[in-house]
């Protein structure tokens, strides 16, 4: 869907047109599961946001459009508060490696619990599993219909998950 409104606004060669891009009230977000080992300590459930590449993310999911945050309220909203504490790339990644140390774990395996109604979680899956792969983790991404998604992430049965929300932001 992205693509094709992406191939379509290419298309218009109208001057007159003004195009503009609104934030939306929609956000993704990413869980670890903390009544599980070794994402319980906050220490490994920090390395991993140290390590995960954000614009990468949003070059592949939305050709760049989406707005990276690392809050549910987007800049422009009156609630907005800046926030980027995890940085990635060579800085953040040596971050989250010293914070692996810091905790005594070493986790290998980790299952990532996406849903192929929304592709998005899957296309972020995978940049997710290269980034976590420079740590040591291997993802194993889990895809699921939306139904059985929910009934995994209802019975805590996932490491990691993504999913989005829509509307209510209200701090």
């Amino acid at each position: 869907l992205a693509r094709q409104q992406h191939v379509d606004v290419e298309r218009v060669n109208d001057e007159s047109i003004t195009l503009a891009a609104t934030p939306s009230n929609d956000y993704w977000y990413l869980a670890l599961n903390e009544a599980r080992q070794p994402w319980n300590d906050v220490r490994v459930r920090q390395a991993i946001a140290y390590a995960i590449d954000r614009d990468a993310i949003v070059q592949a999911t939305s050709y760049g459009t989406a707005a990276k945050n690392q809050l549910a309220i987007p800049e422009g909203n009156p609630w907005y508060v800046p926030y980027e504490r995890y940085e990635s790339g060579g800085e953040g990644l040596q971050r989250a490696r010293e914070l692996l140390d810091e905790s005594g774990a070493a986790p290998q395996d980790l299952d990532m619990l996406v849903t192929t109604d929304y592709p998005e979680t899957v296309t972020a899956a995978q940049i997710i599993a290269d980034n976590l792969a420079a740590l040591g983790i291997t993802v194993d991404i889990r895809t699921v219909d939306f139904a059985t998604w929910l009934d995994e992430q209802n019975s805590g049965n996932f490491d990691m998950l993504m999913m989005g929300w829509l509307g209510n932001i209200d701090p």
